[in-house]
């Protein structure tokens, strides 16, 4: 279910509540750019999102909230925080391809009080 070039246009994989929970792992771990062998650019998959992708929801910002890793090192989970509090764009690179797997959109309002547990631990993404 990655991203596939088609003709130089990217094909954007929205990513099931399933499909998203396959590319993490316990535990998930927090990187820095120091932790990166590459930076991920991200701004031409964003570009390329249906405003529709955002459910309502602003990412305009493009801010980085977190940059997770599984523990396999297969896949690389970027939260971009919408103005929503508690409302993420995760983009899940496969770091072994070097391409865009899928993203998710994680709304961790509706996990109410357990959500913001996790949240204030850095627990992020919990899918």
């Amino acid at each position: 279910m990655a991203a596939e070039w088609v003709s130089n246009v990217v094909v954007m994989a929205r990513l099931t509540d399933e499909a998203y929970k396959l590319t993490m792992g316990d535990p998930m771990t927090i990187l820095t750019p120091a932790d990166l062998d590459r930076p991920i650019a991200l701004g031409e998959y964003l570009d390329g999102l249906d405003a529709g992708e955002y459910e309502g929801h602003d990412f305009r910002a493009r801010a980085v909230d977190n940059v997770y890793r599984d523990p396999t090192g297969r896949f690389i989970h970027v939260a971009f925080r919408a103005t929503t509090p508690d409302v993420f764009l995760v983009v899940v690179v496969d770091d072994l391809s070097r391409s865009v797997y899928g993203h998710h959109l994680l709304d961790m309002r509706a996990r109410g009080r357990l959500g913001r547990l996790i949240r204030r631990r850095g627990a992020l993404p919990d899918g």
